[in-house]
């Protein structure tokens, strides 16, 4: 028997959130030119929803959270890993994390703290990715339980 609520969306939506966040890389130091400038939420629907078959969440929704979260603790902010010196030329304060800032390991870290939110409100949270002038990472969570 089919659900009254509509079908399970098989779209993600992908919300764009522009930043400019600096990154000290461990093993490289200060890296000005390539900045955080993107982060990408992308969602998707675990459960039908209802009224509006297809619809998984609104976009402000998804980018509130972004901004109580990330934004709020990493925006014009210099990532710089915990235990390593700062650098005095960086133009913004720092901000430490557990890892040495690649794009791979933001975007990892980015997803982990944003995948429970998402997954109290209903909404699958797909992936998570960092996007500099020239490259950009982006984890799934796959291999997360």
């Amino acid at each position: 028997m089919a659900s009254t609520n509509g079908p399970i969306s098989a779209t993600t939506l992908a919300v764009q959130n522009k930043v400019y966040i600096d990154r000290v890389l461990t093993d490289y130091g200060y890296v000005p030119k390539y900045p955080i400038i993107n982060v990408t939420i992308g969602v998707s629907n675990t459960k039908p929803i209802f009224p509006e078959p297809g619809f998984i969440i609104d976009a402000l929704t998804v980018q509130d959270v972004f901004n109580r979260l990330i934004r709020s603790r990493y925006d014009r902010r210099t990532l710089v890993q915990e235990g390593e010196p700062v650098p005095p030329e960086i133009k913004y304060p720092p901000a430490f994390v557990p890892f040495s800032p690649s794009l791979e390991q933001t975007s990892r870290y980015f997803y982990n703290i944003l995948r429970p939110v998402f997954t109290k409100l209903g909404v699958r949270l797909d992936f998570v990715a960092v996007t500099t002038p020239i490259a950009t990472a982006r984890f799934t969570g796959q291999g997360i339980l």
